[in-house]
């Protein structure tokens, strides 16, 4: 009985090649989609989900509107502190300052040491590990 079927439906689909085309292209197109865009959520909702404060953190990005609208993260200095001092709703603010590909340098050092960081430099306010649950590999977020 399920032989008959599935020969009868062979032969339908070779019958209406163009239709059977058709109908083949437009499901895989929408499995692929629906895969594609469940995966690009899922990577979404995952970002960052370890912080035990996840619910409550927020971050400031800069929209600018030149010829195209062009996204920054972060904002300009000033913002931080008046967001600190001018609203009450931020707990807790921390601002990140983040250069890339600097040349560091140890003046103190008894060789006066300099060295190249590729991956760039980052300087963050004190306030920053308390807001975001990063480990620390030394030391302690108190006296950071």
């Amino acid at each position: 009985m399920i032989r008959n079927y599935c020969k009868t439906a062979l032969r339908s689909l070779n019958r209406n090649r163009g239709y059977t085309l058709t109908n083949v292209l437009g499901l895989t197109l929408g499995v692929a989609c629906t895969v594609f865009i469940f995966s690009l959520v899922k990577y979404h909702l995952s970002v960052d989900a370890f912080h035990a404060k996840k619910d409550r953190i927020y971050r400031i990005v800069t929209e600018n509107r030149l010829e195209q609208t062009v996204y920054s993260p972060g904002g300009p200095p000033p913002l931080g502190r008046a967001f600190r001092e001018d609203y009450t709703f931020g707990e807790k603010v921390a601002r990140i300052y983040v250069k890339r590909e600097r040349l560091i340098s140890l003046p103190h050092s008894s060789d006066n040491q300099k060295f190249l960081e590729e991956n760039g430099v980052a300087f963050a306010e004190p306030d920053f590990f308390h807001i975001l649950d990063f480990p620390l590999v030394q030391g302690d977020k108190n006296t950071v």
